[in-house]
């Protein structure tokens, strides 16, 4: 595990974030060649976050990877999870 993210929903239904990443190093400067991928798929709208607190798990690959200290997370969209039935 290389970071947790936390995900706070602040409205009473269920979102389905869609989340992307830049990866910082200890300047607050862009690492461009890190790539940025998640674990639950927060990236890729497949994390479910209900009201409250939902995490994630960050993970780093590339030349730098090492190098990271922070990240630079955009909110790409964010859509209501469709409940079944």
């Amino acid at each position: 595990m290389n970071q947790q993210l936390e995900i706070e929903n602040v409205y009473r239904g269920s979102a389905v974030p869609v989340l992307s990443f830049s990866a910082l190093d200890k300047n607050r400067q862009v690492l461009p060649q890190v790539k940025v991928s998640t674990v639950y798929g927060s990236d890729r709208g497949n994390l479910v976050a209900p009201y409250g607190t939902s995490i994630d798990i960050l993970r780093f690959s590339g030349p730098g990877e090492h190098d990271v200290s922070d990240v630079r997370v955009t909110v790409q969209s964010t859509a209501v999870a469709k409940m079944p039935g």
